[in-house]
């Protein structure tokens, strides 16, 4: 009897034991499995920051959730510049076929991590301003270069806030820059009668860059090289969009003036603008 309870306490113990052994097995096997994974998305991150030049020429850098990763491996990948010296900021500004929601998540993201991107420079001393200017970028996109910098942010010691008349290696600030792509766009198509239904929302387009740029702080008073101002460029047909309204007034009141002579009233007529005029310049 005594002989059959140590048989079967014998075997309970080479069960419980095997049980052991297939459990410390599978432990480590899932534990071998889970750094191997590790390992592997971290050599996926290692081959990713050594070939960033690659990356940031694909459509996978507009993968926010990639990239945060890639900046939590790496923080220093925020001051990447390419052979142009475009910032990160700068290369996003530049791609035309994204879609602007999905460079604003971007844009929003680079700028809390590092805002003084905002207004470095590349080689052509262009900030990502210029660049969206030359391009044509949406008036969305500016808003938010806008917005991020006028809260202010402060960050690794840097305050941000976005310039709007850094002048590049040409003498243009982006105002003048817009207004020249502006001119030029006006000149193609009227040479050419490409008049068609996308016409006039890219004018219109151009209007609106136009007003939120000088709103916001944009001096409207600048020169370039060739001493003209921004106004200089703006085609003919859209320069009454950009004309201070107290000029149109005085305008209006000289036009007036000389109308009322024939008023018999013309005393009573001729004191009414006096004053009208006195209250525009005063």
């Amino acid at each position: 009897m005594n002989y059959e309870k140590r048989e079967i306490w014998d075997n309970d113990n080479a069960n419980d034991n095997a049980n052991d052994n297939n459990n410390d097995n599978a432990n480590d096997n899932a534990n071998d499995d889970a750094n191997d994974n590790a390992n592997a998305n971290d050599d996926e991150l290692n081959n990713i920051i050594d070939s960033l030049s690659l990356f940031f020429q694909s459509d996978l850098f507009f993968n926010i959730n990639l990239f945060k990763r890639i900046v939590a491996y790496d923080h220093s990948v925020l001051n990447y510049r390419d052979s142009d010296d475009n910032t990160i900021l700068m290369i996003i500004c530049s791609r035309l076929h994204i879609k602007d929601s999905d460079k604003m998540n971007l844009i929003s993201y680079i700028l809390d991590m590092s805002p003084k991107t905002i207004n470095m420079t590349n080689y052509k001393g262009e900030t990502a301003l210029h660049i969206c200017c030359r391009l044509k970028i949406g008036l969305d996109i500016i808003k938010l270069l806008y917005s991020k910098g006028m809260r202010g942010l402060y960050f690794y010691g840097y305050f941000s806030k976005l310039n709007m008349n850094i002048v590049n290696k040409l003498g243009e600030t982006p105002l003048l820059l817009l207004c020249k792509n502006f001119k030029n766009d006006f000149l193609v198509f009227n040479t050419f009668k490409m008049y068609n239904s996308e016409i006039i929302p890219m004018f219109n387009h151009y209007i609106e860059l136009i007003k939120f740029l000088i709103y916001y702080g944009a001096d409207t008073h600048f020169r370039d090289s060739e001493g003209s101002l921004f106004y200089d460029y703006v085609p003919p047909h859209y320069k009454i969009f950009f004309v201070d309204p107290k000029i149109i007034a005085v305008k209006k009141i000289q036009i007036a003036w000389r109308e009322c002579r024939y008023n018999p009233n013309y005393t009573i007529c001729k004191r009414w603008l006096e004053r009208s005029y006195e209250l525009l310049n005063s």
